[in-house]
């Protein structure tokens, strides 16, 4: 077996896990986006003058967004420095 099959066949499943992170992290990242903006819609609909209590729904649902983005960077920069340091 020559060397470039050892390593392309060592790097085939880095590739597909790679893959299936970067699909779930798409997705963990999109829903959290999507439910702050429905929030978002649904508060101004409601309740178009201001209210703490709006103020509040809307800053946890920007909260929860940012937390979900951080946590998908987090899990990518794990995965890329397992793969650096292999």
């Amino acid at each position: 077996m020559s060397k470039q099959a050892l390593v392309s066949a060592s790097t085939r499943p880095f590739a597909l896990h790679r893959r299936s992170i970067d699909e779930a992290m798409a997705k963990k990242a999109v829903n959290p986006q999507k439910h702050h903006t429905g929030l978002e819609t649904a508060i101004d609909r409601i309740c178009p003058e201001w209210h703490d209590l709006s103020k509040r729904t809307k800053d946890m649902g920007s909260a929860a967004a940012l937390l979900s983005l951080v946590l998908c960077a987090g899990i990518r920069a794990i995965a890329l420095f397992q793969r650096l340091a292999a």
